[in-house]
């Protein structure tokens, strides 16, 4: 089991978009260029998986990717050590067009985080928990949402979530 993490500085203005680069870089590299060809060398590592995370832990923003495989002694083969390949792909050399994030892999992950955005407001115990911290602690970073504000996503496109990966 992996887990990678970038600590951030919670702040409302770049929650979002960091929320976003996870599920951007889970879609491709250069050498694999799509979500279909990412699961396929996931399947190629006896059914591996690799995930985006996005966490808050006090005023700190944690995202990242995560992965898990069978063990190497079980499958026969190094599996582990192509899993990290695979996720140092994804994460160093992600599929990029003229330099920037694919529009409409921004557009899709932009529209899902969006959801799961819309999602808190459907879930009465989440909404409340999420209403009170905005009260409580306003002015503060603490405040913020792990995922952001749904505000925040109209401004964010390929260029944008790539300057902030950079």
């Amino acid at each position: 089991c992996l887990s990678l993490s970038f600590f951030r500085p919670l702040r409302e203005g770049e929650a979002a978009m960091n929320a976003l680069l996870p599920y951007i870089l889970l879609r491709g590299s250069e050498k694999t260029p799509s979500l279909r060809a990412v699961a396929e060398r996931l399947d190629t590592l006896h059914g591996a998986s690799a995930g985006g995370l996005v966490r808050k832990m006090g005023e700190i923003q944690l995202t990242g990717l995560f992965a898990d495989c069978l063990e190497d002694q079980y499958a026969g083969e190094p599996v582990f050590s192509q899993l990290l390949e695979l996720i140092f792909e994804l994460l160093l050399h992600p599929r990029t067009e003229r330099g920037v994030f694919p529009p409409e892999i921004t557009a899709q992950e932009r529209d899902n985080l969006r959801s799961a955005m819309q999602s808190v407001l459907d879930d009465k115990s989440a909404y409340c928990e999420r209403q009170m911290l905005r009260r409580m602690c306003q002015g503060e970073a603490y405040a913020c949402s792990r995922l952001g504000e749904p505000d925040e996503l109209d401004a964010i496109d390929g260029a944008s979530v790539r300057a902030q990966y950079e």
